[in-house]
Protein backbone atom coordinates (compact mmCIF):
# COMPACT_ATOMS: atom_id res chain seq x y z
CA UNK A 1 0.00 0.00 0.00
CA UNK A 2 2.02 3.09 -1.20
CA UNK A 3 2.10 5.88 1.01
CA UNK A 4 3.46 8.35 -1.86
CA UNK A 5 2.01 8.31 -5.04
CA UNK A 6 3.42 10.30 -8.12
CA UNK A 7 1.62 11.24 -11.04
CA UNK A 8 3.59 12.05 -14.30
CA UNK A 9 1.45 13.49 -16.42
CA UNK A 10 0.81 12.72 -20.00
CA UNK A 11 1.82 9.59 -20.77
CA UNK A 12 1.06 7.32 -24.01
CA UNK A 13 -0.36 9.08 -27.31
CA UNK A 14 -4.61 8.15 -26.68
CA UNK A 15 -6.10 10.36 -25.00
CA UNK A 16 -8.16 8.71 -21.78
CA UNK A 17 -11.41 10.65 -21.07
CA UNK A 18 -9.93 14.29 -19.94
CA UNK A 19 -6.45 13.03 -19.64
CA UNK A 20 -4.48 14.31 -22.91
CA UNK A 21 -1.47 12.34 -23.81
CA UNK A 22 1.73 13.86 -25.09
CA UNK A 23 1.89 17.13 -23.14
CA UNK A 24 4.38 19.57 -24.60
CA UNK A 25 8.04 19.71 -26.36
CA UNK A 26 11.48 20.85 -25.08
CA UNK A 27 13.73 22.77 -27.52
CA UNK A 28 15.78 20.06 -27.80
CA UNK A 29 13.12 17.71 -28.50
CA UNK A 30 12.12 15.73 -25.23
CA UNK A 31 8.35 15.61 -24.84
CA UNK A 32 6.81 16.57 -21.21
CA UNK A 33 5.52 12.84 -20.60
CA UNK A 34 9.09 11.58 -21.04
CA UNK A 35 10.65 14.01 -18.81
CA UNK A 36 8.36 14.23 -16.05
CA UNK A 37 8.49 10.42 -16.12
CA UNK A 38 12.46 10.83 -15.03
CA UNK A 39 11.70 13.28 -12.50
CA UNK A 40 9.18 10.68 -11.08
CA UNK A 41 11.63 8.00 -10.86
CA UNK A 42 14.21 10.52 -9.27
CA UNK A 43 11.62 11.70 -6.25
CA UNK A 44 11.26 8.68 -5.99
CA UNK A 45 14.69 7.22 -5.07
CA UNK A 46 14.99 10.11 -2.80
CA UNK A 47 12.18 8.54 -0.74
CA UNK A 48 14.16 4.98 0.35
CA UNK A 49 11.67 4.90 3.67
CA UNK A 50 8.32 6.01 2.14
CA UNK A 51 6.80 3.46 0.20
CA UNK A 52 6.14 4.93 -3.50
CA UNK A 53 4.46 3.99 -6.16
CA UNK A 54 3.87 5.98 -9.75
CA UNK A 55 0.58 6.10 -11.42
CA UNK A 56 2.43 5.04 -14.34
CA UNK A 57 5.57 3.61 -15.27
CA UNK A 58 6.06 3.21 -18.72
CA UNK A 59 4.51 5.65 -21.69
CA UNK A 60 0.62 4.94 -21.41
CA UNK A 61 -2.32 7.46 -20.94
CA UNK A 62 -4.31 6.68 -17.61
CA UNK A 63 -7.61 8.75 -17.25
CA UNK A 64 -7.89 10.64 -14.00
CA UNK A 65 -10.05 7.80 -12.53
CA UNK A 66 -7.32 5.48 -12.85
CA UNK A 67 -4.72 7.45 -11.65
CA UNK A 68 -6.55 8.67 -8.83
CA UNK A 69 -7.14 4.93 -8.45
CA UNK A 70 -3.69 4.06 -7.15
CA UNK A 71 -4.12 5.88 -3.85
CA UNK A 72 -5.43 3.87 -1.18
CA UNK A 73 -6.15 4.49 2.58
CA UNK A 74 -2.97 4.75 3.80
CA UNK A 75 -2.20 6.89 1.04
CA UNK A 76 -0.80 10.24 2.49
CA UNK A 77 0.45 11.90 -0.09
CA UNK A 78 -0.17 12.84 -3.84
CA UNK A 79 1.92 14.76 -5.96
CA UNK A 80 1.29 15.40 -9.90
CA UNK A 81 4.01 15.68 -11.91
CA UNK A 82 4.06 18.18 -15.25
CA UNK A 83 6.34 20.62 -17.11
CA UNK A 84 5.58 23.97 -18.98
CA UNK A 85 7.36 25.78 -21.84
CA UNK A 86 6.45 29.47 -19.70
CA UNK A 87 9.14 31.35 -18.24
CA UNK A 88 9.06 30.58 -14.68
CA UNK A 89 11.04 28.25 -13.46
CA UNK A 90 8.25 26.31 -11.29
CA UNK A 91 4.86 26.70 -10.16
CA UNK A 92 3.41 25.15 -7.24
CA UNK A 93 -0.89 24.05 -7.62
CA UNK A 94 -3.53 23.26 -4.84
CA UNK A 95 -7.08 22.78 -5.80
CA UNK A 96 -9.49 25.83 -4.45
CA UNK A 97 -11.52 23.64 -1.99
CA UNK A 98 -8.39 21.55 -1.16
CA UNK A 99 -7.81 20.41 2.40
CA UNK A 100 -5.83 21.64 4.67
CA UNK A 101 -3.87 18.43 4.49
CA UNK A 102 -3.36 19.19 0.45
CA UNK A 103 -2.86 23.00 1.52
CA UNK A 104 0.15 22.02 3.87
CA UNK A 105 1.74 19.66 1.35
CA UNK A 106 1.38 22.35 -1.35
CA UNK A 107 2.83 24.99 0.88
CA UNK A 108 6.11 22.52 1.66
CA UNK A 109 6.85 22.13 -1.92
CA UNK A 110 6.22 25.62 -2.57
CA UNK A 111 8.97 26.53 0.10
CA UNK A 112 11.41 24.18 -0.94
CA UNK A 113 11.29 24.88 -4.71
CA UNK A 114 10.89 28.46 -3.94
CA UNK A 115 7.85 28.46 -6.43
CA UNK A 116 4.24 30.67 -6.19
CA UNK A 117 1.94 28.57 -4.81
CA UNK A 118 -1.26 28.78 -6.70
CA UNK A 119 -5.48 28.17 -6.88
CA UNK A 120 -7.19 29.85 -9.18
CA UNK A 121 -7.85 26.89 -11.14
CA UNK A 122 -9.90 23.44 -10.52
CA UNK A 123 -7.14 21.01 -11.96
CA UNK A 124 -9.28 18.05 -11.81
CA UNK A 125 -6.48 15.29 -10.73
CA UNK A 126 -6.58 17.23 -7.72
CA UNK A 127 -10.58 17.34 -6.64
CA UNK A 128 -10.55 16.24 -2.88
CA UNK A 129 -13.74 14.85 -3.87
CA UNK A 130 -12.02 11.78 -6.01
CA UNK A 131 -9.37 11.71 -3.39
CA UNK A 132 -9.27 10.68 0.25
CA UNK A 133 -10.15 13.83 2.76
CA UNK A 134 -7.05 12.94 4.71
CA UNK A 135 -4.40 12.72 2.08
CA UNK A 136 -2.47 15.48 1.06
CA UNK A 137 -2.28 16.76 -2.98
CA UNK A 138 -0.62 19.13 -5.14
CA UNK A 139 0.39 19.48 -8.25
CA UNK A 140 4.40 20.51 -9.49
CA UNK A 141 4.85 21.85 -12.82
CA UNK A 142 8.73 22.34 -13.45
CA UNK A 143 10.36 24.57 -16.21
CA UNK A 144 10.45 22.45 -19.38
CA UNK A 145 14.27 23.72 -20.58
CA UNK A 146 15.38 23.55 -16.83
CA UNK A 147 14.11 20.20 -16.74
CA UNK A 148 15.88 18.90 -19.99
CA UNK A 149 18.98 20.62 -19.54
CA UNK A 150 19.69 19.88 -16.22
CA UNK A 151 19.98 16.54 -13.79
CA UNK A 152 16.42 15.91 -12.77
CA UNK A 153 17.63 16.12 -9.18
CA UNK A 154 17.51 19.96 -9.56
CA UNK A 155 13.67 19.65 -9.24
CA UNK A 156 14.07 15.80 -7.67
CA UNK A 157 15.81 16.93 -4.83
CA UNK A 158 13.39 19.77 -3.31
CA UNK A 159 10.54 17.86 -3.76
CA UNK A 160 11.55 14.61 -2.14
CA UNK A 161 12.55 17.13 1.01
CA UNK A 162 8.94 18.86 1.06
CA UNK A 163 7.65 15.42 0.66
CA UNK A 164 9.59 13.80 3.54
CA UNK A 165 8.88 16.73 5.78
CA UNK A 166 5.30 16.45 4.75
CA UNK A 167 5.09 13.09 6.18
CA UNK A 168 7.24 13.88 9.46
CA UNK A 169 5.02 16.83 10.41
CA UNK A 170 1.08 16.04 8.87
CA UNK A 171 -0.97 18.58 7.72
CA UNK A 172 0.27 20.52 11.21
CA UNK A 173 3.21 22.03 8.71
CA UNK A 174 3.14 25.93 9.10
CA UNK A 175 1.70 27.34 5.88
CA UNK A 176 1.09 30.69 5.22
CA UNK A 177 -1.75 30.45 2.81
CA UNK A 178 -2.10 30.89 -0.66
CA UNK A 179 1.05 33.63 -1.35
CA UNK A 180 -0.68 35.52 -4.16
CA UNK A 181 -3.02 38.21 -2.43
CA UNK A 182 -0.96 38.19 0.29
CA UNK A 183 -1.25 41.73 2.68
CA UNK A 184 0.46 43.22 5.58
CA UNK A 185 -3.02 43.28 7.75
CA UNK A 186 -2.69 46.90 8.72
CA UNK A 187 -2.88 47.57 4.72
CA UNK A 188 -6.01 46.09 4.52
CA UNK A 189 -10.15 46.26 4.62
CA UNK A 190 -12.74 43.72 5.00
CA UNK A 191 -14.27 43.27 2.06
CA UNK A 192 -18.05 42.81 0.91
CA UNK A 193 -17.79 39.57 0.41
CA UNK A 194 -16.50 39.51 4.54
CA UNK A 195 -19.54 41.91 5.47
CA UNK A 196 -21.82 39.49 3.72
CA UNK A 197 -20.21 36.47 5.26
CA UNK A 198 -20.48 37.98 9.26
CA UNK A 199 -24.41 39.07 8.22
CA UNK A 200 -25.16 35.59 7.40
CA UNK A 201 -24.69 34.65 10.65
CA UNK A 202 -25.62 37.88 12.01
CA UNK A 203 -28.83 38.31 10.45
CA UNK A 204 -30.86 41.05 10.42
CA UNK A 205 -33.39 42.52 13.21
CA UNK A 206 -34.92 45.99 12.77
CA UNK A 207 -36.04 46.00 16.33
CA UNK A 208 -34.07 45.72 19.65
CA UNK A 209 -33.42 42.61 20.88
CA UNK A 210 -31.04 40.62 23.60
CA UNK A 211 -28.61 38.93 22.12
CA UNK A 212 -27.37 34.85 23.23
CA UNK A 213 -25.20 37.03 25.74
CA UNK A 214 -27.86 39.21 27.30
CA UNK A 215 -27.07 42.46 25.79
CA UNK A 216 -28.98 45.19 23.87
CA UNK A 217 -28.46 44.43 20.39
CA UNK A 218 -30.45 45.92 16.69
CA UNK A 219 -29.27 45.33 13.04
CA UNK A 220 -26.67 43.18 11.91
CA UNK A 221 -25.15 42.64 15.48
CA UNK A 222 -24.79 45.99 16.22
CA UNK A 223 -24.49 46.15 20.33
CA UNK A 224 -26.55 49.26 21.45
CA UNK A 225 -24.94 48.80 24.59
CA UNK A 226 -24.31 45.90 27.68
CA UNK A 227 -27.11 44.32 29.55
CA UNK A 228 -30.64 43.93 28.67
CA UNK A 229 -32.46 46.54 26.38
CA UNK A 230 -34.49 48.81 29.17
CA UNK A 231 -36.52 51.48 27.39
CA UNK A 232 -33.14 53.61 27.30
CA UNK A 233 -31.99 53.00 23.87
CA UNK A 234 -32.15 55.99 21.46
CA UNK A 235 -35.69 56.87 19.75
CA UNK A 236 -34.34 56.15 16.49
CA UNK A 237 -33.12 52.26 17.61
CA UNK A 238 -37.00 51.82 20.11
CA UNK A 239 -38.54 52.66 16.40
CA UNK A 240 -36.81 49.91 14.64
CA UNK A 241 -34.52 50.80 11.44
CA UNK A 242 -33.90 49.73 7.83
CA UNK A 243 -31.52 47.23 6.51
CA UNK A 244 -29.64 50.07 4.86
CA UNK A 245 -29.36 51.66 8.23
CA UNK A 246 -28.08 48.12 9.51
CA UNK A 247 -25.49 47.67 6.98
CA UNK A 248 -24.17 51.19 7.44
CA UNK A 249 -23.68 50.49 11.19
CA UNK A 250 -22.18 46.77 10.30
CA UNK A 251 -19.61 48.72 8.36
CA UNK A 252 -19.14 51.03 10.99
CA UNK A 253 -18.80 47.98 13.82
CA UNK A 254 -16.49 46.50 11.42
CA UNK A 255 -14.23 49.13 11.27
CA UNK A 256 -13.14 48.25 14.88
CA UNK A 257 -12.40 44.66 14.15
CA UNK A 258 -10.76 46.03 10.72
CA UNK A 259 -8.51 48.37 12.76
CA UNK A 260 -7.86 45.22 15.97
CA UNK A 261 -6.95 42.93 13.30
CA UNK A 262 -4.66 45.30 11.41
CA UNK A 263 -2.91 46.80 14.14
CA UNK A 264 -2.03 43.26 16.24
CA UNK A 265 -1.93 40.90 13.94
CA UNK A 266 2.17 40.91 12.54
CA UNK A 267 2.27 38.09 9.55
CA UNK A 268 0.57 38.78 6.15
CA UNK A 269 -2.35 37.27 5.32
CA UNK A 270 -4.44 37.35 2.39
CA UNK A 271 -7.79 38.64 2.09
CA UNK A 272 -10.17 35.10 3.12
CA UNK A 273 -7.78 35.01 5.84
CA UNK A 274 -8.06 38.76 6.80
CA UNK A 275 -11.99 38.62 6.77
CA UNK A 276 -12.29 35.37 8.98
CA UNK A 277 -10.53 37.46 11.53
CA UNK A 278 -12.68 40.49 11.16
CA UNK A 279 -15.71 38.16 11.78
CA UNK A 280 -14.26 36.56 14.23
CA UNK A 281 -13.38 39.63 16.23
CA UNK A 282 -16.47 41.44 15.39
CA UNK A 283 -17.72 38.41 17.76
CA UNK A 284 -16.07 38.65 20.25
CA UNK A 285 -14.18 41.80 20.60
CA UNK A 286 -10.66 43.70 20.55
CA UNK A 287 -10.05 42.89 23.94
CA UNK A 288 -10.66 38.85 24.20
CA UNK A 289 -8.78 39.21 20.61
CA UNK A 290 -5.19 40.65 22.31
CA UNK A 291 -5.10 38.32 24.80
CA UNK A 292 -6.04 35.24 23.15
CA UNK A 293 -3.69 32.37 22.24
CA UNK A 294 -4.64 32.49 18.88
CA UNK A 295 -2.96 35.67 18.46
CA UNK A 296 -0.20 34.50 19.64
CA UNK A 297 -0.24 31.23 17.51
CA UNK A 298 -0.67 33.24 15.11
CA UNK A 299 1.74 36.13 14.65
CA UNK A 300 4.08 33.11 15.69
CA UNK A 301 3.16 31.66 12.17
CA UNK A 302 0.92 28.86 13.44
CA UNK A 303 -1.39 29.48 10.15
CA UNK A 304 -2.56 25.90 10.56
CA UNK A 305 -3.13 26.43 14.35
CA UNK A 306 -5.73 29.43 13.66
CA UNK A 307 -9.21 26.75 13.05
CA UNK A 308 -8.30 24.72 16.45
CA UNK A 309 -7.96 27.92 18.15
CA UNK A 310 -11.11 29.46 16.60
CA UNK A 311 -13.48 26.48 17.56
CA UNK A 312 -12.26 27.38 21.60
CA UNK A 313 -14.17 29.95 21.13
CA UNK A 314 -18.01 29.24 21.35
CA UNK A 315 -19.13 29.67 24.92
CA UNK A 316 -21.82 32.31 25.81
CA UNK A 317 -22.79 32.70 29.52
CA UNK A 318 -21.17 29.71 31.09
CA UNK A 319 -22.73 27.28 27.90
CA UNK A 320 -21.66 26.43 24.93
CA UNK A 321 -23.88 27.24 22.13
CA UNK A 322 -24.35 25.54 18.88
CA UNK A 323 -24.61 28.94 17.15
CA UNK A 324 -21.24 29.90 17.49
CA UNK A 325 -19.53 26.20 17.11
CA UNK A 326 -21.08 26.93 13.12
CA UNK A 327 -19.57 30.29 13.38
CA UNK A 328 -16.24 29.20 14.76
CA UNK A 329 -15.92 26.31 11.88
CA UNK A 330 -17.19 28.46 9.24
CA UNK A 331 -14.63 30.96 9.55
CA UNK A 332 -11.84 28.58 10.00
CA UNK A 333 -12.78 27.13 6.62
CA UNK A 334 -12.78 30.72 5.44
CA UNK A 335 -9.21 31.00 6.89
CA UNK A 336 -7.92 27.84 5.63
CA UNK A 337 -9.67 27.04 2.83
CA UNK A 338 -10.95 30.38 1.01
CA UNK A 339 -14.55 29.68 0.92
CA UNK A 340 -16.68 32.30 1.57
CA UNK A 341 -20.09 30.68 -0.02
CA UNK A 342 -19.67 27.53 2.11
CA UNK A 343 -19.54 29.03 5.02
CA UNK A 344 -22.46 31.19 4.78
CA UNK A 345 -23.98 28.44 3.95
CA UNK A 346 -23.69 26.55 6.86
CA UNK A 347 -24.77 29.68 9.51
CA UNK A 348 -28.12 29.30 7.51
CA UNK A 349 -29.54 26.23 8.25
CA UNK A 350 -31.69 27.05 10.69
CA UNK A 351 -33.87 28.58 8.52
CA UNK A 352 -33.88 25.76 5.91
CA UNK A 353 -37.44 25.40 3.93
CA UNK A 354 -37.07 22.74 1.49
CA UNK A 355 -33.04 22.65 1.50
CA UNK A 356 -32.97 25.99 1.00
CA UNK A 357 -32.83 29.19 3.54
CA UNK A 358 -35.90 31.31 3.96
CA UNK A 359 -37.27 29.76 0.46
CA UNK A 360 -40.86 28.36 -0.70
CA UNK A 361 -42.14 26.56 -3.83
CA UNK A 362 -42.27 28.91 -6.54
CA UNK A 363 -43.74 26.41 -8.97
CA UNK A 364 -45.66 23.27 -7.49
CA UNK A 365 -46.14 19.61 -9.38
CA UNK A 366 -48.70 19.16 -11.59
CA UNK A 367 -50.01 16.85 -14.64
CA UNK A 368 -52.12 19.15 -16.69
CA UNK A 369 -53.62 22.69 -16.91
CA UNK A 370 -56.94 21.81 -14.38
CA UNK A 371 -54.08 20.86 -11.64
CA UNK A 372 -51.60 24.00 -12.65
CA UNK A 373 -54.87 26.30 -11.61
CA UNK A 374 -55.99 24.62 -9.05
CA UNK A 375 -52.44 24.41 -7.08
CA UNK A 376 -50.37 27.61 -8.73
CA UNK A 377 -52.98 30.29 -9.52
CA UNK A 378 -51.92 30.58 -13.02
CA UNK A 379 -52.79 29.21 -16.60
CA UNK A 380 -50.50 30.72 -18.80
CA UNK A 381 -47.34 28.81 -20.26
CA UNK A 382 -46.62 24.68 -19.89
CA UNK A 383 -49.33 22.81 -18.61
CA UNK A 384 -46.99 20.16 -17.06
CA UNK A 385 -44.33 20.25 -14.35
CA UNK A 386 -43.42 17.33 -13.18
CA UNK A 387 -41.34 18.54 -10.25
CA UNK A 388 -40.94 21.36 -8.05
CA UNK A 389 -39.04 24.89 -8.22
CA UNK A 390 -37.70 26.39 -4.97
CA UNK A 391 -36.38 30.03 -4.46
CA UNK A 392 -37.07 33.06 -2.71
CA UNK A 393 -39.93 34.67 -5.06
CA UNK A 394 -40.59 34.52 -8.40
CA UNK A 395 -39.16 37.41 -10.20
CA UNK A 396 -36.97 37.80 -13.06
CA UNK A 397 -33.71 36.87 -13.02
CA UNK A 398 -30.59 39.47 -12.56
CA UNK A 399 -27.00 38.88 -12.80
CA UNK A 400 -24.53 36.99 -10.41
CA UNK A 401 -25.38 39.65 -7.92
CA UNK A 402 -29.01 38.49 -7.83
CA UNK A 403 -29.45 37.47 -4.15
CA UNK A 404 -30.38 34.52 -5.18
CA UNK A 405 -27.98 33.12 -7.00
CA UNK A 406 -25.52 31.00 -4.65
CA UNK A 407 -28.20 30.22 -1.98
CA UNK A 408 -27.08 27.03 -0.48
CA UNK A 409 -28.63 24.08 -0.76
CA UNK A 410 -29.05 20.91 1.17
CA UNK A 411 -29.88 17.19 1.70
CA UNK A 412 -33.04 17.29 4.01
CA UNK A 413 -35.71 14.56 3.52
CA UNK A 414 -38.00 12.79 5.69
CA UNK A 415 -36.83 10.45 7.95
CA UNK A 416 -40.07 8.91 7.87
CA UNK A 417 -43.25 9.09 5.73
CA UNK A 418 -46.84 7.55 6.57
CA UNK A 419 -48.00 5.29 3.61
CA UNK A 420 -50.97 6.74 3.56
CA UNK A 421 -49.35 9.76 2.37
CA UNK A 422 -47.62 7.78 -0.14
CA UNK A 423 -50.42 6.52 -1.48
CA UNK A 424 -52.23 9.55 -2.01
CA UNK A 425 -49.58 11.65 -3.53
CA UNK A 426 -49.87 12.87 -7.20
CA UNK A 427 -48.44 10.20 -9.93
CA UNK A 428 -47.32 10.82 -12.88
CA UNK A 429 -46.23 6.96 -14.36
CA UNK A 430 -45.13 5.83 -17.55
CA UNK A 431 -46.91 7.08 -20.84
CA UNK A 432 -47.38 10.26 -18.62
CA UNK A 433 -50.65 8.18 -16.83
CA UNK A 434 -52.05 9.82 -14.29
CA UNK A 435 -52.78 7.84 -11.01
CA UNK A 436 -53.16 9.05 -7.49
CA UNK A 437 -51.06 7.36 -5.19
CA UNK A 438 -47.74 4.36 -5.02
CA UNK A 439 -49.71 1.50 -4.44
CA UNK A 440 -47.92 0.29 -1.47
CA UNK A 441 -49.64 -2.31 0.87
CA UNK A 442 -49.32 -1.86 4.33
CA UNK A 443 -49.64 0.16 6.85
CA UNK A 444 -47.59 2.86 9.17
CA UNK A 445 -45.01 4.56 8.38
CA UNK A 446 -41.86 4.03 5.85
CA UNK A 447 -38.76 4.83 7.30
CA UNK A 448 -35.19 6.08 5.81
CA UNK A 449 -32.46 3.74 6.40
CA UNK A 450 -30.07 5.72 4.41
CA UNK A 451 -29.13 7.87 0.95
CA UNK A 452 -26.80 7.01 -1.85
CA UNK A 453 -25.46 9.53 -4.23
CA UNK A 454 -25.58 9.76 -7.98
CA UNK A 455 -23.20 12.69 -9.59
CA UNK A 456 -24.52 13.08 -12.75
CA UNK A 457 -22.61 11.60 -15.98
CA UNK A 458 -24.32 13.40 -18.39
CA UNK A 459 -24.39 17.29 -19.65
CA UNK A 460 -26.97 20.17 -20.67
CA UNK A 461 -29.47 19.13 -23.12
CA UNK A 462 -30.62 22.61 -23.10
CA UNK A 463 -33.43 22.19 -21.08
CA UNK A 464 -31.57 21.24 -17.76
CA UNK A 465 -28.77 23.59 -17.67
CA UNK A 466 -26.40 23.82 -14.31
CA UNK A 467 -24.65 20.68 -12.26
CA UNK A 468 -27.27 18.13 -11.19
CA UNK A 469 -27.23 16.16 -8.29
CA UNK A 470 -29.06 12.05 -7.47
CA UNK A 471 -29.54 11.19 -4.34
CA UNK A 472 -31.37 7.47 -3.51
CA UNK A 473 -33.23 7.92 -0.82
CA UNK A 474 -33.81 3.81 0.25
CA UNK A 475 -37.02 3.12 2.98
CA UNK A 476 -38.10 0.37 4.21
CA UNK A 477 -41.75 -0.43 5.93
CA UNK A 478 -43.82 -3.42 6.72
CA UNK A 479 -46.26 -4.91 4.19
CA UNK A 480 -49.99 -5.30 4.43
CA UNK A 481 -48.52 -9.67 5.45
CA UNK A 482 -46.46 -8.39 8.25
CA UNK A 483 -42.94 -8.81 5.63
CA UNK A 484 -40.24 -6.13 5.37
CA UNK A 485 -40.18 -4.16 2.62
CA UNK A 486 -38.00 -1.59 0.79
CA UNK A 487 -38.48 1.17 -1.76
CA UNK A 488 -36.19 3.84 -3.37
CA UNK A 489 -37.67 7.72 -3.91
CA UNK A 490 -34.95 8.80 -5.96
CA UNK A 491 -34.45 12.85 -5.67
CA UNK A 492 -32.84 15.07 -8.08
CA UNK A 493 -31.37 18.43 -7.37
CA UNK A 494 -30.98 20.69 -11.02
CA UNK A 495 -29.58 23.49 -12.23
CA UNK A 496 -26.84 23.89 -9.58
CA UNK A 497 -23.99 26.50 -10.30
CA UNK A 498 -20.50 24.87 -10.66
CA UNK A 499 -17.59 25.88 -13.00
CA UNK A 500 -18.67 23.61 -16.03
CA UNK A 501 -21.88 25.56 -15.32
CA UNK A 502 -21.83 28.68 -14.05
CA UNK A 503 -24.68 31.01 -14.02
CA UNK A 504 -26.73 33.05 -16.59
CA UNK A 505 -28.33 36.39 -16.15
CA UNK A 506 -31.79 37.24 -16.37
CA UNK A 507 -30.92 37.18 -20.52
CA UNK A 508 -29.54 33.93 -20.71
CA UNK A 509 -26.03 35.20 -21.04
CA UNK A 510 -23.53 32.94 -19.89
CA UNK A 511 -21.57 34.80 -16.82
CA UNK A 512 -17.61 34.23 -16.06
CA UNK A 513 -16.37 31.92 -13.27
CA UNK A 514 -14.46 34.85 -11.93
CA UNK A 515 -17.53 37.39 -12.09
CA UNK A 516 -19.54 34.72 -10.29
CA UNK A 517 -16.58 33.95 -7.77
CA UNK A 518 -15.81 37.73 -7.33
CA UNK A 519 -19.13 37.75 -5.08
CA UNK A 520 -17.80 35.77 -2.57
CA UNK A 521 -21.10 33.27 -3.22
CA UNK A 522 -20.21 29.42 -3.21
CA UNK A 523 -19.40 27.15 -6.30
CA UNK A 524 -19.61 23.74 -7.22
CA UNK A 525 -21.39 20.56 -5.42
CA UNK A 526 -20.83 20.09 -1.62
CA UNK A 527 -17.21 18.10 -0.50
CA UNK A 528 -19.88 14.97 0.86
CA UNK A 529 -20.92 15.59 -2.37
CA UNK A 530 -19.24 12.03 -4.33
CA UNK A 531 -20.13 8.81 -6.81
CA UNK A 532 -21.88 6.20 -4.41
CA UNK A 533 -21.32 8.34 -1.19
CA UNK A 534 -23.80 6.48 1.48
CA UNK A 535 -25.19 9.23 3.80
CA UNK A 536 -26.66 8.22 7.06
CA UNK A 537 -30.77 8.72 7.65
CA UNK A 538 -29.30 11.08 11.04
CA UNK A 539 -27.61 13.12 8.58
CA UNK A 540 -30.56 13.64 6.24
CA UNK A 541 -32.96 14.75 8.85
CA UNK A 542 -31.84 19.10 9.02
CA UNK A 543 -30.12 19.03 12.23
CA UNK A 544 -26.73 18.84 10.40
CA UNK A 545 -27.35 18.59 6.70
CA UNK A 546 -24.98 17.65 4.36
CA UNK A 547 -24.43 20.77 1.72
CA UNK A 548 -25.07 19.41 -2.23
CA UNK A 549 -24.17 22.78 -4.23
CA UNK A 550 -25.63 26.08 -4.87
CA UNK A 551 -28.76 26.90 -6.70
CA UNK A 552 -29.56 29.66 -9.68
CA UNK A 553 -27.11 28.60 -12.95
CA UNK A 554 -30.40 29.23 -14.97
CA UNK A 555 -32.07 32.87 -16.25
CA UNK A 556 -34.61 32.48 -13.61
CA UNK A 557 -32.70 31.65 -10.09
CA UNK A 558 -34.02 28.40 -8.95
CA UNK A 559 -33.86 24.93 -7.58
CA UNK A 560 -35.49 22.69 -9.35
CA UNK A 561 -36.33 19.20 -7.64
CA UNK A 562 -38.19 16.67 -8.79
CA UNK A 563 -38.81 12.16 -7.45
CA UNK A 564 -39.50 9.36 -9.03
CA UNK A 565 -40.34 6.19 -7.03
CA UNK A 566 -38.65 2.00 -7.42
CA UNK A 567 -39.47 -1.44 -5.96
CA UNK A 568 -36.46 -2.28 -3.61
CA UNK A 569 -33.02 -0.70 -3.55
CA UNK A 570 -32.59 1.32 -6.88
CA UNK A 571 -29.53 3.34 -7.58
CA UNK A 572 -31.20 5.31 -10.32
CA UNK A 573 -35.13 5.68 -11.00
CA UNK A 574 -36.94 7.61 -13.49
CA UNK A 575 -40.80 6.95 -13.50
CA UNK A 576 -43.51 6.74 -11.98
CA UNK A 577 -42.48 11.07 -11.41
CA UNK A 578 -44.14 11.89 -8.06
CA UNK A 579 -44.68 15.36 -6.12
CA UNK A 580 -41.27 15.79 -4.67
CA UNK A 581 -43.01 17.74 -1.46
CA UNK A 582 -43.76 14.02 0.11
CA UNK A 583 -40.37 13.61 0.58
CA UNK A 584 -38.84 16.90 1.34
CA UNK A 585 -40.24 19.10 4.21
CA UNK A 586 -40.92 22.51 4.22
Amino acid sequence: MPEVVLDPGHGGSVAAGSSTPYGCSSPGGWSEKDLVLRLAHDVATRLPAARVALTRGADVNLSLQQRRATTHEGTRAFVSLHASARPSSAEVWVHPAATSASRALAQAVSQALRAPLRSDAPMAILDPRGLGRDLGACLVEADLEQLEREHPGRFGAPIAAAIQRYLEEGAGARWTGLSQGLGHPSEMDVSDAGLGFITGFEGFRAALYNDAAGHCTIGIGHLVHHGACNGSESAEFRAGITEDRARQLLRDDASTAVRAVGSRVTVDLNQAQFDALVSFVFNIGDGNFQTSTLLRRLNAGEYAAVPEELNRWVHAGGKVLPGLQRRREAEGRLFSQGSYGGAMAHALVANLHYGVPDAHITDPFYRNSTEKRARSGRTSGRSRHLGMDVSLDNTSGGGVDDRRRGLPVYAVVRTSIPLAELNTVLVSADGDREQTGLGLSGSGDATLREGRVRVQPWRDDGNAYGGVVGLSCIYDYTGQDGTPATFTLYLEYLHLITREFPPKDGAGTVQSVDAYTATGKGIDFGPEIREGAVIPASRLSGSNPILVGYLGATEFPHLHMQAAWASGVSRYARRPRLDPSVVVPA
